[in-house]
C-alpha cells in the first residue's frame, strides 16, 4: 500500500489543493475537480475532517489579515494625505488631527484606532 506524503497541515496534495480552491470559490464541486478528485461527496467527508477544516479556517484568517491594513501602512497613507499639495484644508486639518490622536495615545493603540475610526466618520463616543 503506497504511504501519502502529508504536509505540515497533515494533508496530502489534493487534500490541500481543494482547501486552497474552496477558500477562494466556496464550491465544493470545482475546488473537487481542480483537486482531481473523483467522486462528488468526497467533498462532504473532507469537509468534515479535523485537518481540512483547520487550514480552511487558517487560510481563510490570512485572507482576512492580508485584507486588514497594518498600524504602519494607515499611518503612511495618513502622512501621503497631509503631505499632498493638492488636498482641501478641511482634509489635511483631519488627517493632521488623527496622526496627533494616534502618537499621543499610542500606548493603547487597538482602543485607539477603533476611536479614531469612529470620530473619523462622524460616529458618536
Amino acid at each position: 500500500m503506497k504511504r501519502e506524503n502529508k504536509n505540515e497541515y497533515g494533508l496530502n496534495q489534493k487534500q490541500e489543493i481543494f482547501c486552497q480552491e474552496y477558500v477562494k470559490s466556496g464550491d465544493i464541486s470545482k475546488s473537487l475537480k481542480i483537486a482531481n478528485y473523483i467522486h462528488v461527496n468526497t467533498g462532504t467527508r473532507l469537509l468534515q475532517k479535523k485537518e481540512v477544516k483547520d487550514r480552511i479556517k487558517m487560510l481563510n484568517s490570512s485572507i482576512i489579515n492580508e485584507k486588514i491594513a497594518k498600524k504602519e501602512e494607515i499611518l503612511v497613507r495618513l502622512s501621503e494625505i497631509l503631505r499632498n499639495k493638492k488636498e482641501t484644508t478641511v482634509n489635511v486639518i483631519k488627517t493632521a488631527d488623527i496622526l496627533l490622536k494616534w502618537h499621543e495615545e499610542s500606548s493603547n493603540e487597538e482602543m485607539l484606532g477603533i476611536r479614531i475610526i469612529k470620530d473619523f466618520i462622524g460616529e458618536k463616543k
